[in-house]
């Protein structure tokens, strides 16, 4: 859970509104502030784990390997029929 943390801080907001606009007709938190809070957590760690582990993890290995490849000893390559020093 902690990788996916910065996922957290992205996505609490939609993840707090969300279940109050989709379930709020059939639980009422004032009613039930605990099982409330349960739901808004449950909901919140669900989707902050699918946007790290569908998004933001396959994301950050893409920007890696392109910014790996831009400073690899092939991308300095000096033009044919030159010679390097």
């Amino acid at each position: 859970m902690g990788d996916a943390s910065y996922s957290l801080y992205l996505v609490h907001p939609l993840a707090i509104t969300l279940p109050r606009r989709l379930f709020g007709t059939y639980l009422n938190p004032a009613g039930a502030p605990i099982l409330y809070f349960m739901l808004l957590l449950t909901v919140a760690l669900i989707a902050a784990c699918a946007v790290h582990v569908l998004l933001e993890r396959p994301l950050t290995r893409f920007l890696q390997n392109a910014i790996a490849s831009m400073y690899s000893p092939k991308a300095f390559k000096s033009p044919a029929g030159s010679t390097a020093p």
